[in-house]
C-alpha cells in the first residue's frame, strides 16, 4: 500500500523530488492507495486501483476518472471532490 501522509496538495506523481534526489515511482493498478492528510489531489494515481482510502482531514480532489475494483473508504473528517470526472466502483 502507498500512503500519502504529509499535508500536501501535490498528490502522487510518477517522478518526484526528495532531498535533491530524483525518485521514480511506478504505481500499480492492483495496489491499495491511501490519502491521509489535509487537502490533497490524486495526481498520478493509476486510472484503476484495487483499494482507495481517504482519511485524515481536508478534501481529496480527483485529477482524472478512477475505477476502484474492491474497496473505497471515505473516513470521517475527509471529503472527496469528484471534480467533474466519472468514477466507478466494482465488486
Amino acid at each position: 500500500m502507498l500512503s500519502v501522509i504529509a499535508d500536501t496538495i501535490h498528490g502522487i506523481s510518477n517522478t518526484s523530488i526528495l532531498n535533491n534526489a530524483r525518485i521514480r515511482v511506478n504505481l500499480s493498478s492492483g495496489a491499495d492507495y491511501e490519502f491521509n492528510g489535509g487537502d490533497q489531489s490524486t495526481n498520478g494515481l493509476p486510472s484503476t486501483v484495487r483499494s482507495l482510502r481517504f482519511s485524515g482531514t481536508g478534501t481529496k480532489t480527483a485529477m482524472a476518472s478512477y475505477s476502484v475494483t474492491q474497496h473505497l473508504s471515505i473516513e470521517t473528517g475527509a471529503a472527496f471532490a469528484a471534480a467533474g470526472f466519472n468514477h466507478s466502483l466494482q465488486g
